[in-house]
């Protein structure tokens, strides 16, 4: 089963994993040309969740990646969408999640940062 993190401040990126190992980490900025963009925060894609989508669909189309065991996401990026979206079930299933998992705001910058530099 496929999990997916998300992390939709400044250097937004989609990482996708599956048993263990990492597939892809798709930065957002590479996709919309917005040098340090983000989805949701920080120089934000004009229309985060059609991005969002295409993204998905370019991980489905790649990978086979359908559905998820878990979806990863920062706190403050969870509650934001979760308002946006209206509920928490809504959020997973617009991503197509089984199950959230929260973690801090700088637990996210921290894993981005040895994904990015040490991930080829």
């Amino acid at each position: 089963m496929y999990n997916l993190a998300i992390y939709s401040g400044h250097n937004a990126s989609l990482t996708l994993e599956k048993d263990g190992k990492i597939l892809e980490v798709l930065e957002v900025e590479r996709y919309t040309n917005i040098k340090n963009g983000g989805l949701i925060w920080y120089l934000p894609a004009h229309e985060p969740f059609n991005v969002i989508k295409d993204i998905l669909k370019y991980f489905k189309d790649k990978y086979g990646a359908e559905e998820y065991e878990h979806l990863i996401c920062n706190q403050e990026d969870t509650r934001t969408y979760i308002n946006y979206l209206g509920s928490e079930s809504k959020f997973l299933s617009f991503f197509n999640a089984k199950k959230l998992v929260e973690v801090f705001h700088q637990f996210g910058h921290a894993f981005t940062n040895v994904i990015t530099k040490y991930w080829h």
